[in-house]
C-alpha cells in the first residue's frame, strides 16, 4: 500500500471512531482491518478490571488474528502518543469513556 492510501485509511477510520465512540461509556477498543475490509470495528468493555494482554486476546479473536501473530500487535492511544505494556490494568467504571487502537506496533 502507498504511503498516502495509508493515510487516507487512517483519516477515514478516525472520522468513524469519533461517531462510533461519541457518548457511549465504557473502553473502546478500534480494532485493526485490513485495508480491503470496509467500515469500522470495535468492541466495547463495559465494566470491571481487564488488562492490556486481555484485552488484545479478545481484540485478536475479533480480527482473526492467529495466535502466532500476537505480538506484533498491541494497543495504543487513538492519537498513537503512548503504547500500554501488556501488564497495564485498565479500569472501566460508569463514567469512563476511553478510546484505544488495536493495531501493529
Amino acid at each position: 500500500m502507498a504511503p498516502w492510501e495509508e493515510e487516507e485509511l487512517l483519516l477515514r477510520r478516525e472520522s468513524s471512531r469519533s461517531q462510533l465512540s461519541s457518548g457511549s461509556p465504557g473502553l473502546w477498543v478500534h480494532l485493526y482491518l485490513a485495508p480491503s475490509v470496509q467500515g469500522e470495528s470495535a468492541i466495547r468493555f463495559t465494566s470491571g478490571a481487564f488488562s492490556a494482554e486481555d484485552i488484545c486476546v479478545a481484540a485478536a479473536k475479533e480480527c482473526g488474528i492467529l495466535p502466532v501473530y500476537h505480538s506484533l500487535f498491541s494497543l495504543a492511544s487513538d492519537d498513537l502518543s503512548y503504547w500500554f505494556p501488556p501488564n497495564h490494568i485498565f479500569i472501566v467504571g460508569e463514567s469512563t469513556s476511553i478510546t484505544l487502537l488495536y493495531r501493529v506496533r
